[in-house]
């Protein structure tokens, strides 16, 4: 009988020890993504969308670098990917590699314009169905001066965690890079 209570308290210990047995709260994660781009660059932000949005994003977006004929469509693929980038290469890259390289590249457009990113204060939640909406404020440092303002982050859950949803500003950058695209040069 010992043993049995011995083994069931180590199996406890175990679990909240291993973080896919955590608990995990909208909130929990709105904060570990704000810290994970603070400390890691916009890229880090890829790991905390939902897989159906990354792949909405690559959908939304990829046709920007699709023009293997295009020297305009080459020459963004690299400065975006990176000099060994190809058109083919973006193309075949799973969603998360592709958010991954598309926001280091805005990342580091916000560095060159010496934006920082601040603090976020949950504010509130809001569910919806099986999303949750958290109503944030937050802070961006934008060449020394401090801006605040209020942000909407949904979320919805994903295996053991939840996941964040894409913004409107994210569709909206989408959408005017396929009209600027489309434009030419």
């Amino acid at each position: 009988m010992r043993t049995l209570r011995w083994t069931a308290v180590f199996m406890a210990l175990v679990c909240l020890a291993n973080p896919a047995f955590a608990q995990s709260t909208p909130e929990s994660v709105a904060e570990a993504y704000v810290a994970a781009i603070r400390t890691n660059g916009l890229a880090a932000a890829a790991d905390f969308i939902h897989p159906d949005e990354l792949q909405r994003f690559k959908v939304m977006v990829a046709p920007v670098f699709a023009d293997p004929g295009s020297p305009a469509a080459k020459g963004l693929v690299q400065a975006v990917f990176g000099p060994q980038a190809t058109v083919e290469s973006v193309a075949a890259m799973d969603p998360t590699t592709f958010m991954r390289g598309f926001m280091g590249f805005l990342d580091g457009q916000l560095k060159a314009t010496n934006t920082t990113v601040g603090n976020v204060q949950i504010l509130g939640a809001v569910r919806e169905g099986d999303t949750v909406h958290l109503v944030t404020r937050n802070s961006t440092a934008v060449a020394g001066m401090e801006l605040t303002g209020l942000e909407v982050l949904s979320l919805k859950p994903y295996q053991e965690t939840w996941k964040l949803l894409l913004s409107g500003e994210i569709e909206g950058l989408a959408q005017a890079l396929k009209a600027k695209a489309a434009a030419g040069p």
